[in-house]
């Protein structure tokens, strides 16, 4: 009770709470408000639709954390100038409002759709949930890196959260080229991505756990970047293999949802295999991620084998 009554009086933890509720006020509408704004410009846009849908959804299919890096880089060298000047990223909105409102007339009218016959409104295929837990697994050991990275280099002695923090901020890179031949990769490796990606993740992984150097955990952080660059944007796309486009926003919803406790539950997965008392406990939760990793993936390609091979219609 001491605790919480210290805490609950320090001035600085009021102040961190009175700037958290101010953002959510001010940032969920916004934000919330330009997405629908966007979406809706995006729709109407018919000179050049392919091109605004391109420059709009690229982020996302280079990952959202390497895309993430370009801006955070970008920050830093404002902030150079002046911290005030990093704020300035966020006029890039203002590219997103000037191409929606370039052309966005109003929406045709929805026609009716005719209710099939019998009825009987469509069930949810329960192979979604099945897709979420594993996209929830691929995240949890994903966020391994940024839950024990700086404590397993403060322990080794192989460097500081400075060089941790270097770490994590170049592995977005290789995901940033992960994300522009994902499409090649895919096509030719089809269900087999899932698969490559995660050994691509367990090998930088593995790296990191037998690691004695700087050097190589900046190697393995790289190669677990790659990795994840090739294993997290595929996951959504096994979505059209298991339900109706009607059903396909709401499939989407579950799976992210998901898939998000993943870098919430990490810390506690690898504490069931691992013991903070082994003195090797470090090196093993990279070594558990690694092993999970690859059993996740090739679980989604026998996975993959109870699908069909077209979208579903209808």
């Amino acid at each position: 009770l001491y605790n919480f009554s210290y805490v609950l009086h320090d001035p600085y933890f009021l102040q961190a709470v009175q700037n958290t509720f101010l953002l959510v006020i001010i940032t969920v509408p916004v934000s919330t408000g330009l997405a629908l704004l966007i979406s809706v410009g995006l729709s109407s846009i018919k000179h050049l639709r392919e091109l605004y849908q391109t420059v709009y959804f690229l982020p996302y299919v280079t990952n959202t954390l390497a895309v993430g890096l370009v801006f955070m880089i970008l920050s830093g060298i404002l902030a150079n100038i002046s911290w005030r000047y990093s704020f300035l990223t966020y006029a890039f909105v203002l590219v997103s409002i000037i191409l929606t409102f370039i052309y966005m007339p109003s929406m045709p009218p929805m026609e009716p759709k005719k209710q099939a016959p019998g009825g009987d409104k469509q069930k949810l295929n329960k192979k979604i949930f099945l897709l979420a837990f594993f996209a929830m697994m691929i995240f949890a050991c994903y966020f391994v890196i940024n839950t024990d990275l700086a404590l397993f280099m403060d322990v080794e002695g192989i460097g500081d959260a400075k060089q941790c923090g270097y770490a994590l901020s170049l592995m977005r890179i290789p995901a940033i080229i992960a994300g522009i031949s994902l499409a090649w990769i895919m096509r030719n490796l089809k269900d087999w991505t899932m698969p490559f990606a995660t050994v691509i993740m367990a090998a930088g992984y593995l790296v990191i756990a037998y690691a004695d150097s700087f050097a190589v955990v900046m190697a393995g952080c790289l190669i677990v970047g790659l990795g994840g660059g090739f294993a997290l944007p595929p996951i959504s796309l096994y979505l059209p293999r298991i339900v109706t486009p009607r059903q396909r926003t709401f499939g989407i919803a579950i799976i992210m949802s998901v898939a998000q406790l993943g870098q919430f539950i990490s810390p506690l997965y690898t504490s069931m295999f691992v013991s903070d008392a082994n003195p090797e406990a470090c090196r093993l939760r990279f070594v558990v991620s690694a092993i999970t990793t690859v059993v996740i993936g090739f679980m989604l390609l026998g996975f993959t084998y109870t699908l069909p091979k077209k979208a579903l219609e209808g």
